[in-house]
């Protein structure tokens, strides 16, 4: 009866090890503590810089809107003879190109 009554016993209690997990070990409970404790300051870091990103990309699309400025708008300081210069250069650089391109290809 004793020896039916002590196994009983010790089958309860290694049960009741089983159930209750970290509460009866406590290097696995610090463990457990410190990596709570490193998960939530991982988790505030990756808040910090998810705000680091959002502002960076909020900065860089004002920026991106101060710079595209539509073609020939009203804003725009350039009078006509400037413009027809630039087209001239343009035209006598695809001549050279084209001169050069063409020479090139006789040989």
């Amino acid at each position: 009866m004793a020896k039916t009554k002590r196994d009983s016993l010790r089958e309860e209690y290694t049960h009741l090890k089983t159930i209750s997990g970290l509460l009866t070990n406590n290097r696995l409970l610090r463990d457990f503590e410190s990596s709570i404790e490193e998960a939530s300051a991982v988790s505030k870091e990756l808040e910090s810089l998810k705000k680091t990103i959002s502002e960076k990309k909020r900065k860089e699309q004002e920026l991106s809107m101060i710079t595209a400025k539509p073609v020939n708008s009203p804003d725009d300081k350039v009078n006509g003879s400037d413009l027809d210069k630039e087209s001239s250069l343009r035209g006598k650089k695809l001549k050279k190109q084209r001169a050069f391109s063409s020479s090139s290809g006789k040989s």
